[in-house]
């Protein structure tokens, strides 16, 4: 299941729009913009707080700047918290200049009179990484410092900084059977991110997860920016589709989280017809190189995409699988379905894999993790396997992490013999 989906209604709520602002790129900085270098009384660890902070946004979604323009001896400090433009959660770019609290090694700020938190502490002299928290849901990012401190230093900085990225709504027409098994055609939405180039390209299609028993509504159009960033820069186009039922795709969502044999393998069914009719799709594209596609996903859409490896209908044009945090069902169950599908997937495979993990999943833990990539060994299967170390907030959330998982996929993406573009 995606995390990513739990911020949206949450984070519409947390951005109080500031007014009189210079536009910056996709974000919105204040006119007054006031810095005021840590006086000798300040102590290191606050001091290191004071200037500038961009390049990065929430959840890869929400770009954000943070500037701390003051900071006093008591550890108090005045911020301005800026952010961009996010389609996909809603919101339109603006600022807010509120007061924060340095201590014990971290920048507090109250937003959304209280509502919300965030807080921001220092990775290394020109990172910080933030956090962002209310009730039902939290954010991740990680800043970087700019010597820029005035607005057109900072739009200079920010142009540099960002790289736009558009999304183009596809129809992806499929054919299902109703209860009594009569043929129904179907269309599933994607989004398309492709290069700004012409030319064929080879295609990432990336598989979501599932709603987490109502935690993500069924009605959100995933959209995986920060990923599809990361494979637009290496030379891909990506395509990233809802299931049936999910987002704007027809059709009942038919993936139940039920831990009974039935439930599995009907929503197992449901989710390979409809990557079935998204391959055949793409294949179809003047813009897609048909014999060079790559299956990703996160949670069920990791599990999915080996699974379509070993079972799929066209899976003769599948040259790589990246698993991220892949399970169908959390390892709660008696009966372990994870390691008994990637087994029955694993000999017909016949590429190496890559399986990405981290310590403090919430759905997984490392024994489980270990013995679903023992499994699909055992079975046959080649698989390059990584568990980070624990991350911010809930493992199961490292396809959000990009600059944790970049090395291992660079280097995987390169041993298939997909060098950068």
């Amino acid at each position: 299941m995606q995390k990513i989906a739990l911020g949206l209604t949450v984070l519409v709520a947390l951005c109080i729009g500031g007014i009189g602002g210079v536009w910056a790129d996709d974000i919105a900085l204040p006119e007054d913009i006031h810095m005021v270098p840590p006086t000798p009384e300040i102590a290191p660890p606050a001091a290191a707080f004071a200037g500038v902070w961009m390049g990065d946004a929430w959840d890869g979604i929400l770009p954000h700047v943070l500037l701390v323009e003051h900071i006093a001896s008591d550890g108090t400090a005045t911020v301005v918290y800026a952010y961009g433009d996010a389609p996909g959660w809603h919101i339109t770019r603006g600022w807010t200049r509120t007061t924060g609290t340095i201590a014990h090694g971290q920048l507090h700020v109250a937003l959304r009179d209280g509502k919300a938190h965030v807080r921001y502490l220092p990775e290394s002299a020109s990172t910080l990484l933030g956090f962002y928290d209310t009730e039902r849901a939290s954010a991740f990012i990680r800043l970087t410092k700019t010597e820029a401190t005035t607005p057109p230093d900072l739009q200079h900085v920010l142009h540099a900084l960002q790289t736009p990225i558009e999304a183009e709504l596809l129809a992806i027409p499929i054919t299902t059977r109703d209860a009594l098994g009569v043929p129904k055609a179907l269309t599933l939405a994607a989004l398309l991110y492709r290069p700004s180039r012409s030319g064929r390209f080879p295609v990432v299609i990336f598989n979501h997860g599932s709603t987490g028993r109502g935690m993500s509504s069924p009605a959100l159009t995933l959209r995986a920016e920060a990923q599809a960033h990361y494979f637009l820069h290496r030379g891909y186009a990506v395509i990233v589709p809802m299931r049936k039922g999910r987002g704007g795709s027809e059709g009942l969502y038919s993936e139940p989280e039920q831990c009974e044999a039935s439930a599995v393998a009907a929503g197992l069914a449901s989710a390979l017809e409809d990557v079935d009719g998204v391959i055949a799709f793409a294949a179809a594209q003047p813009y897609i190189q048909a014999d060079q596609m790559v299956l990703a996903g996160v949670s069920r859409g990791g599990y999915l995409s080996v699974l379509y490896a070993g079972k799929g209908t066209h899976r003769d044009r599948i040259k790589g699988v990246i698993n991220f945090s892949g399970g169908w069902v959390g390892e709660g169950c008696r009966t372990d379905f994870n390691a008994a599908g990637y087994a029955a997937a694993a000999p017909h495979i016949s590429f190496p894999t890559l399986w990405l993990y981290a310590v403090g999943d919430r759905l997984y833990a490392p024994p489980a993790i270990q013995g679903y990539v023992r499994a699909f060994t055992e079975a046959g299967g080649r698989a390059t396997f990584h568990l980070y170390d624990p991350l911010p907030g809930d493992g199961h959330r490292l396809a959000q992490f990009v600059s944790t998982w970049k090395p291992a996929v660079d280097a995987y993406l390169e041993a298939l013999g997909f060098p950068r573009q």
